[in-house]
Parts: C-alpha cells; sequence; structure tokens
C-alpha cells in the first residue's frame, strides 16, 4: 500500500532556497539525530493510518461467523451467543467496530492484542478489550515446554482467560510490531515529514518577516540567527523552534 515503497527525495523549482538548499546531507543529518520513533509517531505518518482505515473497514464488512458440522453438513451457527459478542455487542465499553478497531491498532503498533474473556460458569459473559499497555507478559525461559502467565496491574491471570492477536510470534505470548520489525523506514518516513515541515516553516517564517519589517529581515535573515536555523540535524530545529517561539510572541507569527 505504498508503506514499504522505495522513495526518493526531489527539491521543486518553487520551493528551494539558495540560502537552504535542499541536500541528502541535512535529511540525513536530522534522520541520524533522531531516536526510534514510537508509535503515537508512526500514527502521524499519514500511509500507516490510511492502511489501518482501510483493514479496519474490510474487517467491519465481513461479520464473523461460527460454523458447526451436522448430518446435513456444515451450517452456519445462529442465535449464539459468541457470534452477537464479536458482532454486535461486546458486553463492555465498546461496541464490536471500536474493539477491532483497538485491537488492529495494538496488533500492528503495539505489542499485540489482548481482550478479557469474562465468564459466569461454562457461559461467556462478555470480551473486554485491554490496551496493551496496561499487560505485562510474565514468561518461563524453557525453550520447549513453554508456558507464561498474564498481568494486568498486579492481577494475575491464565493465558485461557485472554484472547490474544499476536503478529509474528515465536512464543505464544509475544508479538512484533510492524514499527519494531520496520524501524528504519519508518524512521526516515517520520523524519522526512517533521524535516519537510522545518522547511516550510522557516520559508513561512522568512516570507512574513519580510513583508512586516523588511530591515529587521535583512538583519535576521543574514545574521548568526538566520545561519542558525540553516544548520542541519537537531540543532537547527531547536533554533528554529525557538525563533518561531519569539516570532508568535513578538510580532504575531503565527
Amino acid at each position: 500500500m505504498g508503506l514499504f515503497g522505495k522513495k526518493t527525495n526531489k527539491v521543486r523549482a518553487d520551493t528551494a532556497d539558495s540560502h537552504e538548499p535542499m541536500t541528502d546531507d541535512m535529511l540525513l543529518s536530522a534522520i541520524l539525530g533522531q531516536k526510534k520513533i514510537t508509535r503515537e509517531e508512526a500514527k502521524k505518518i499519514p500511509t500507516v493510518t490510511a492502511c489501518l482505515d482501510f483493514i479496519a473497514g474490510t474487517l467491519d464488512s465481513l461479520p464473523i461467523r461460527l460454523y458447526q458440522k451436522t448430518e446435513q453438513g456444515i451450517e452456519i451457527v445462529k442465535d449464539d451467543v459468541r457470534v452477537n459478542l464479536l458482532n454486535q455487542d461486546t458486553g463492555d465499553t465498546l461496541t464490536a467496530k471500536q474493539f477491532w478497531r483497538a485491537i488492529l491498532e495494538d496488533y500492528y503498533l503495539g505489542s499485540g492484542g489482548y481482550a478479557y474473556i469474562e465468564r459466569a460458569g461454562t457461559r461467556i459473559r462478555s470480551i473486554r478489550y485491554v490496551e496493551d499497555s496496561k499487560v505485562t507478559v510474565i514468561k518461563n525461559e524453557h525453550p520447549i515446554f513453554k508456558d507464561y502467565d498474564i498481568y494486568v496491574y498486579d492481577n494475575k491471570y491464565y493465558p485461557f482467560e485472554f484472547l490474544k492477536f499476536l503478529r509474528k510470534t515465536t512464543d505464544g505470548c509475544t508479538s512484533c510490531s510492524i514499527v519494531k520489525e520496520n524501524d528504519l523506514i519508518f524512521g526516515v518516513s517520520y523524519n522526512t515529514l517533521i524535516y519537510q515541515e522545518n522547511l516550510v516553516k522557516k520559508k513561512e517564517l522568512w516570507a512574513y518577516l519580510k513583508k512586516k519589517d523588511y530591515k529587521t529581515y535583512v538583519k535576521i535573515r543574514y545574521g548568526i540567527l538566520g545561519q542558525t536555523m540553516n544548520l542541519p540535524g537537531r540543532s537547527g530545529r531547536k533554533v528554529s523552534s525557538l525563533a518561531y517561539s519569539v516570532a508568535r510572541r513578538l510580532i504575531g507569527f503565527n
């Protein structure tokens, strides 16, 4: 869907500035100066959100069904509480659509999707979504006889008490997110967005200041502050952010 496609940097004639060249060295410096991106930062990449929306929309259009084998063949089970829980009312504060959307996001971007199965005897009363950040998995270290427990805060639960949606698991209890698996391409995508945003903001700031007060513009633009804002990497971004803050307070730049 374009998330892992090859991306090339292009310089447009209408955005290039003789004083602020869009060079590969500047972009590389901006990328290398950043740590690995977080889940929230990954969600700011438009392609990531679009892909999640597409998968969630597809899942919404495909109801979950339960089948049973009878003498007449394979038949759809109707009026089963489990089917209703998965398609309509989960018994939680989330609807089925909201439930699956949350599970999908944890599955792809987090440490796996988790849902607690509330039982009353042998009857399932509800399926309750639990944020992956609230779940801690404690497993043993035996490579053959693997076992684990699930903790939510300080409460211990057994594996059969949870529905688990794990991506590329090798032990049945931990998951590998696409952000962790493809940290380089996500980092490049996110930092490219930040880099381009900084260039646009600097261009808008110079244009506003030039129109507002040309003499002040010349002094600042070609002075120490202006040259410092052109530094690549984290230092240049910090100076730019400081300049934006000062411009908003002193000259009303929005």
